[in-house]
């Protein structure tokens, strides 16, 4: 049973509908045939799709001119063919001999359906059978609403077939597919086509409610169409009519139940419900009716990270409340299981002050390390303490100068105080005592841990006095948790002393890290909970000088991600991002 917002529906209700919505299907023109098909069947077609100019035949509302050039950069130089797909048209170039920039030429004219399908171009490798597609671009028709030509080279997406089942290869693999260049002129009746595209238009461009009322005047034209439902649905959600947004995606499962349209919108109205469960199986029943719709692959990957996350805060609270009621056992197994969906560096911190706690020096030592592993830089991270000490080593007793950083019950030790990684690391909980030898300068501390006794010898007698006192005083003190992330486990600097800052009412800054930003590459998942702060900025070029309006989002592991778009959202890809821990930032005189 699937609870969607303010009703209740059944799966078997869902099936009902879609049962009803085949037999309330209204019959085409031609059965078995959509428009562009009856037109063709009517006049001359060709290899690419053209329709005739037969009296009989019905001029279509859009036209696509589509002028395949060339592709760059192929890899491997095989034979290959370019296939242009919008809908339910088609077309396909003809099989170059090899090579990695293989030339077509080829030009067609494509009888459009609809306004809402995107220009889809695939790249084949016909050096086996059966052919293999090797890269995929894609141009939606939205864009091309102006009505002029398009030429440019569009990036091929690296793309292969797993059990018939497109997906994106691995992310971390730079792609060599290189690109393809094409032009693409779309004609269109403006009164049938005009509001449809560019209420698609407004609302990729964050404008819902003049994109609500255009799409609206389409409905005239495309009564009950899937994907003008679809983005009527999208645009009613980002309005907040949550109600609305989910009766068109209902509707559109009864009218179209073979297509995922009906359950990608469907799925979306779940998750801003917070109704996981029930939309992971929604996005189920999807790809069981279309298994190669990659937006509900994405869409079902984001969930199921979602899932993690929460189990994953489950488990921190458990293992919290734990600790706090010396339930020590338990706190270990509730880390562990954060740790086995996610190894994050704070988890094996949790882990290992709950494993000194438990007495098991060695398990605690360990993962330390591995949080030092995923992140070194966290224990000179607000510490309680640091500084210069001599510590004698455990089979010479000669005093080595070391910088000691106290941190969470651990003493780590470094060469220097530059050093990224630490020598050693002392753990001094579950119990130690700090005590001075008799006779002996206020330099020299003795420190009585479980696993061993440590002498440590300040450089002056005021350092000895301030660290005895500290460390007197968490002896004595029962170990606790970091509250949450953004104690002192996260990447936060101090902020400078105020001699140091910069009195300045310019607008104007620059984040001064110590490399440029970071472009950002395929899909990256974002999730909105972790969005600190927002807001729009102006961004100078790297290139061209310019200033450019972005959409910035800074997220809680300090990086900042800029838009295009002027509102984030969890299914755009950033054009780049700038980590900015290493803050914090002066502003720039004599700018803006």
């Amino acid at each position: 049973c699937l609870w969607y917002g303010f009703l209740t529906v059944t799966k078997t209700q869902i099936e009902l509908a879609m049962s009803s919505g085949r037999r309330s299907r209204r019959p085409s023109s031609k059965p078995g045939s959509t428009a562009s098909e009856s037109a063709r069947a009517a006049g001359a077609g060709g290899a690419g799709g053209t329709g005739g100019n037969g009296e009989a035949a019905a001029r279509p509302d859009g036209r696509l001119q589509v002028v395949v050039i060339q592709a760059m950069k192929i890899p491997n130089a095989p034979p290959a063919s370019c296939t242009v797909t919008v809908g339910s048209a088609q077309c396909s170039t003809k099989v170059t001999e090899g090579g990695s920039q293989p030339v077509w030429k080829y030009q067609t004219i494509l009888d459009l359906d609809s306004p809402f399908d995107d220009v889809v171009m695939d790249v084949y490798d016909h050096s086996s059978s059966p052919r293999r597609l090797i890269g995929r671009a894609i141009y939606p028709l939205y864009k091309l609403v102006d009505q002029t030509p398009f030429t440019d080279y569009l990036r091929l997406e690296p793309l292969e077939y797993k059990e018939s089942t497109p997906t994106l290869m691995n992310e971390s693999v730079e792609p060599t597919l290189g690109e393809l260049r094409i032009k693409l002129t779309l004609k269109y009746v403006v009164r049938v086509w005009g509001p449809a595209l560019a209420g698609v238009l407004h609302h990729i461009n964050d404008q819902n409610s003049k994109a609500l009322i255009l799409l609206d005047t389409a409905r005239e034209n495309f009564p009950d169409h899937p994907k003008l439902l679809g983005y009527r649905s999208a645009v009613l959600l980002s309005l907040g009519k949550d109600q609305e947004a989910l009766d068109d995606a209902m509707r559109i499962v009864k009218e179209a139940p073979a297509l995922s349209e009906g359950y990608f919108r469907l799925g979306n109205v779940l998750l801003s419900k917070y109704k996981f469960p029930d939309a992971e199986r929604t996005f189920r029943m999807g790809l069981d009716k279309c298994p190669t719709d990659l937006r509900i692959h994405e869409a079902l990957s984001l969930l199921q990270k979602r899932l993690r996350k929460q189990d994953i805060k489950s488990a921190i609270s458990k293992g919290r409340s734990a600790f706090e009621e010396k339930r020590f056992q338990d706190a270990y197994d509730a880390f562990t299981a954060a740790i086995e969906n996610n190894r994050n560096y704070v988890y094996y911190i949790y882990r290992a002050i709950t494993s000194a706690c438990m007495g098991n020096t060695q398990s605690a030592v360990d993962d330390v390390l591995k949080s030092i592993e995923l992140k070194s830089s966290w224990p000179k991270i607000n510490p309680t303490r640091q500084g210069y000490l001599r510590k004698e080593g455990e089979h010479n007793s000669f005093l080595r100068r070391r910088w000691m950083v106290f941190t969470h019950c651990f003493l780590f030790y470094y060469h220097t105080s530059t050093d990224i990684l630490p020598r050693g690391v002392i753990c001094l909980y579950p119990r130690f005592e700090v005590t001075r030898r008799i006779g002996k300068s206020l330099k020299c501390i003795t420190i009585k841990a479980r696993a061993r006794t440590y002498q440590l010898k300040a450089d002056s007698n005021d350092e000895g006095v301030e660290w005895h006192t500290m460390l007197d005083r968490f002896s004595q003190m029962a170990p606790v948790l970091p509250r949450d992330e953004s104690e002192n486990l996260v990447l936060w600097s101090k902020p400078p002393p105020p001699s140091q800052r910069v009195a300045s009412s310019r607008r104007s800054m620059r984040v001064g890290v110590g490399a440029r930003g970071v472009r950002t590459s395929g899909v990256v998942t974002i999730d909105k909970e972790d969005v600190l702060q927002e807001s729009l900025l102006h961004k100078l070029g790297k290139v061209r000088k310019t200033w450019v309006v972005r959409w910035f989002a800074l997220m809680r592991d300090l990086m900042l991600y800029y838009f295009e778009q002027k509102r984030f959202n969890e299914e755009q890809k950033p054009k780049g991002a700038i980590p900015v821990a290493g803050g914090p930032f002066p502003r720039v005189e004599g700018v803006g």
